[in-house]
């Protein structure tokens, strides 16, 4: 078994608070520490650069204003419907390719052990090879920015959802299959509902990737986009535009992992695999 198989069997185990930890949490809200911490980082940037070092780091206010502007002048606006329609198309395939992939790879164990090492060897390599390949073979456009955001969240989300099958529980696949239930009515009836919470989380983990593989092909490639657009505006000094351009895409991927968290807690909150990821998050 791979190093990559057995990074996503491991658990997650909650690391023992400290003392420190122990005696504040207690008297501080975990929401006051975050809004001060968020506080306090913002503050920083508004102020630092006041002391000399707003030629590469301007104003927190400097930067929204500048993204005031290019919103309503409509070039971000636009910047960032060419990369959400890239990300779209690429994460809602990798999203039904996943799935069927894991469902496949826990149904085989000859295509589970002939496809595994294929996905330990895609996942450590770098984007900038993928366009490499993905632009010799369909060239650069729409298909190709898709396919690489696809194989990036493919891979993790697909690993994630074979093994959340293979850890259905029998009983319940006994139960089903004494009542004639069999093949594909079997999977779509009993075993994706029993790992329903499991493949939202797989899909949330591979959300980061799918944004850093969005962005950096388009830095690279630089066929419109908000990693062109940072990029171009890197190319002529324009640091409030790219730190604007940064922060917007920042806020949009906290968004979507957000609405992840959301959505799962409202459709499964009986599930207590989403409750231990709540806890990294609080």
């Amino acid at each position: 078994m791979s190093d990559f198989t057995i990074a996503f069997q491991q658990p997650y185990t909650k690391m023992p608070m400290m003392r420190t930890e122990q005696r504040l949490l207690p008297v501080i809200p975990p929401l006051a520490i975050s809004l001060a911490s968020c506080i306090i980082v913002l503050a920083f940037l508004e102020w630092f650069p006041r002391f000399g070092y707003d030629s590469q780091l301007p104003s927190l206010s400097g930067v929204l204003g500048r993204v005031y502007e290019q919103l309503r002048s409509g070039q971000l606006t636009q910047a960032l419907l060419i990369s959400g329609q890239r990300w779209g198309i690429g994460f809602g395939a990798a999203t039904i390719f996943s799935l069927l992939l894991g469902l496949l790879m826990a149904r085989s164990r000859f295509l589970a052990g002939v496809v595994q090492p294929v996905l330990g060897f895609i996942y450590p390599m770098p984007n900038a090879i993928l366009i490499l390949i993905f632009a010799g073979w369909l060239g650069v456009g729409l298909l190709t920015m898709s396919g690489i955001v696809m194989l990036a969240a493919m891979v993790p989300a697909s690993m994630l959802m074979y093994h959340a099958f293979i850890e259905v529980d029998e009983k319940q696949i006994w139960a089903a299959r004494s009542l004639g239930c069999h093949g594909s009515r079997l999977a779509w009836s009993v075993t994706i509902p029993a790992v329903a919470p499991r493949l939202l989380t797989a899909l949330r983990i591979a959300l980061p990737t799918s944004l850093f593989a969005t962005i950096g092909t388009e830095l690279l490639i630089r066929n419109g986009g908000i990693g062109a657009f940072l990029f171009n505006a890197y190319a002529i000094g324009d640091y409030q535009t790219v730190w604007g351009a940064a922060l917007v895409a920042t806020f949009i991927g906290v968004g979507l992992d957000s609405l992840f968290y959301l959505f799962g807690r409202l459709l499964f909150p009986w599930d207590a695999h989403l409750k231990e990821w709540s806890t990294l998050d609080e």
